[in-house]
């Protein structure tokens, strides 16, 4: 937003000649030398302008102008600038340099000054950020470095193929996506080793997504933040599309896969078997939503004659039908995780469960959990 509110104040004063009237003005200011009044007049401008570029912010949210097109391209889109920082680096050293030398010679004049601060001020901040404008939804800093993540190398273990398509009420279309991973035989190993949580109490699932957060399960929550930023996903987006892909994984009952009645996986253990049951698929989405930002919980109901576990998220941007308060004071809507009907969305439930339901809890994904020992 300083960015955006900098090149409005260089093309006012600078493009458009009003630092001729500032300094016209400065001159009729009683009290205060000319100098001393045009820095006044330019900070005033500039803060003007600041607050201008704020209300317009908030115009555009009330009436909803961010989602709308401009030339093909959402607004949010026109407003990015992350592709560019580099020039921005090059403009800051640029420009001081160039500023430093005049000054140096006393050939800078002083209405310049507020030119070249304006302006470095403005590329100062464009480098940290994303867009020009912040809006409500952008994505949640992730709790590990995405960027630094790549891909494990062949012969790491299995190469795991998913294939999911994404909610058309999200994308405007039922876009199909491949992807396939090398899940890591060690990761694998290290994490299936280990101990299960006692059943009781039911809190305890709420810490498989927060542990075995190892190499092979970062590169896939590193994948689908490089998709959401190469594709504009909101928050809500990028949920939907990693619930699409956990919801692609085929549901196999704990005999079947470990040949015992219960056994809660790990994520990395559900990505490298490539199957799951209810509370394995919904502790791998709380994990991926967990590391990339996002505020997750896990639904525990109780159902007529057995129980089901599924994903909640906090939902600013609204959700569906079926939520519910944690402990935490967070609101979390209900996401059912196992493969269901394409066409059941965020808080939607089945009415078999519905009919069955008795009871529920909101188990929060929190890091405040101790670790596995």
């Amino acid at each position: 937003m300083i960015f955006l509110a900098s090149l409005i104040f260089a093309t006012l004063l600078f493009v458009v000649p009003g630092e001729l009237v500032l300094v016209m003005l400065s001159q009729a200011v009683p009290f205060v030398t000319p100098l001393q009044a045009l820095i006044a007049l330019n900070i005033l401008v500039y803060a003007l302008v600041l607050l201008g570029v704020r209300l317009a912010r908030k115009v555009l949210i009330d009436f909803d102008y961010v989602g709308k097109t401009i030339g093909g391209l959402r607004l949010k889109e026109w407003l990015d600038v992350s592709s560019c920082r580099w020039l921005n680096v090059l403009g800051m050293a640029s420009i001081t340099a160039l500023a430093l030398l005049l000054l140096s010679k006393g050939k800078l004049p002083v209405p310049f000054w507020f030119l070249f601060g304006a302006v470095l001020l403005g590329l100062w901040d464009v480098v940290k950020r994303r867009q020009l404008m912040s809006f409500p939804g952008e994505l949640p800093a992730s709790r590990f470095n995405a960027e630094a993540v790549t891909p494990l190398p062949d012969g790491s273990g299995p190469q795991v193929k998913f294939n999911w398509a994404l909610w058309a009420n999200f994308t405007g279309g039922n876009d199909s996506l491949t992807a396939t991973f090398s899940i890591s035989e060690a990761d694998y190993a290290s994490a299936k080793a280990l101990a299960r949580y006692p059943l009781t109490p039911v809190e305890n699932y709420a810490r498989y997504p927060l542990e075995q957060f190892n190499a092979s399960v970062q590169q896939v929550a590193a994948f689908f933040r490089k998709h959401s930023e190469a594709h504009g996903f909101s928050p809500l987006m990028e949920m939907a599309n990693i619930v699409c892909f956990v919801r692609s994984i085929r549901y196999a009952s704990d005999e079947e896969t470990r040949n015992q009645p219960e056994w809660a996986n790990f994520a990395v253990e559900t990505l490298y078997d490539a199957a799951g049951d209810c509370e394995d698929h919904g502790i791998l989405a709380a994990a991926l939503l967990h590391h990339l930002g996002h505020s997750v919980a896990l639904f525990y109901l109780v159902l007529k004659d057995s129980a089901h576990i599924a994903l909640g998220v906090e939902c600013p941007e609204g959700g569906g039908p079926f939520f519910s308060t944690g402990p935490d004071g967070r609101t979390y809507y209900y996401v059912e995780t196992v493969p269901t009907s394409p066409s059941d969305c965020l808080g939607d439930m089945s009415a078999e469960f519905l009919a069955k339901l008795r009871e529920w809890k909101v188990l929060p994904v929190a890091s405040d959990y101790s670790a596995h020992s």
